[in-house]
């Protein structure tokens, strides 16, 4: 079997494979601890979320970096809201901005303002909902 796990501390992210107990690999990479689904895995590919970079990790340690919108201002990453196989939303700054990002095209599909104060409800135009 090829099963595998990640763990990180604030500094580093290291791949051990179950079967041997051995680590597969290590990457600097500062993963923001104190908020929630910053480091989530998917169809065999780990997510990992910083405060201004957003990486993709398969078992073989192969990095991919999500090429987030440049919007002319620092625009942090407060959340990775959610993570599908071809698909994550993220959200962003103060004024929790929600984006889309096409992760086979790497770019943005959609970005929405959703405000400070209250969630809005916003359709989800990759499940129908």
């Amino acid at each position: 079997m090829n099963t595998w796990i990640a763990v990180y501390t604030p500094n580093q992210i290291t791949a051990i494979d179950i079967d041997t107990q051995k680590i597969l690999w290590n990457i600097n990479f500062t993963v923001d601890i104190i908020l929630d689904y910053q480091f989530q895995a998917v169809d065999d590919e780990l997510v990992a979320v910083s405060t201004d970079q957003i990486i993709l990790l398969n078992r073989a340690g192969e990095k991919k970096v999500i090429n987030l919108q440049s919007h002319g201002y620092d625009f942090d990453i407060i959340q990775l809201a959610a993570v599908y196989p071809n698909y994550l939303y993220i959200i962003r700054n103060s004024m929790r901005f929600i984006e889309a990002y096409d992760i086979s095209k790497n770019e943005m599909v959609w970005s929405l303002p959703n405000g400070r104060t209250k969630w809005k409800k916003c359709r989800d135009i990759f499940r129908h909902i």
